[in-house]
């Protein structure tokens, strides 16, 4: 009776995720074991554990390809199931909770339209990741529908692990 979680824990926005995830797996009547990608522990020594302590599932938020595989082949022939929660890979193979990255942009454009605001930016830690992908089309979506001009100096795009990246987080 109990759902494992894996991944990076260590932000505010994670644990509201881990926190909703919570009150539902005790509603269900199971409880939650967090399983932390970043404590040196490998995903086979994870998998390993969750395989022990018989977990009923495990919800996985931001793993690699690589760990994400290695975990399927672990626990996918003991019949363990496997979600993928947030900004995850797509597979056939298993369920996906994430957003509407694309209709969330869009609302965020018309929500500082609605409070008189006429020169949106669109800033992005990393550009190329689906989900800054579709924020971005959900933005210029939100600008047209506005009749708002697209203005591309008004797009801030800083890589992953930039400075500003640091500051953000």
């Amino acid at each position: 009776m109990t759902i494992a979680f894996i991944g990076g824990i260590r932000t505010g926005y994670v644990m509201e995720i881990i926190a909703g995830v919570n009150e539902a797996s005790m509603k269900a009547g199971y409880s939650l074991k967090l399983f932390e990608t970043v404590t040196g522990e490998g995903i086979e020594e994870i998998a390993g554990r969750c395989l022990g302590e018989l977990v009923a599932g495990v919800i996985c938020r931001a793993l690699s390809e690589p760990q994400l595989e290695r975990l399927r082949e672990e626990l996918e022939p003991e019949g363990v199931p496997i979600v993928l929660v947030d900004n995850s890979f797509p597979h056939d193979w298993c369920p996906r909770v994430v957003s509407d990255d694309i209709e969330g942009g869009r609302l965020a454009v018309a929500h500082l339209i609605s409070s008189g605001r006429k020169r949106i930016a669109f800033a992005s830690l990393n550009a190329k990741a689906g989900y800054s992908v579709d924020r971005r089309e959900g933005y210029r979506k939100g600008l047209r529908q506005a009749g708002l001009p697209f203005d591309k100096k008004l797009l801030l795009e800083f890589p992953p692990g930039s400075e500003t990246d640091t500051e953000i987080n």
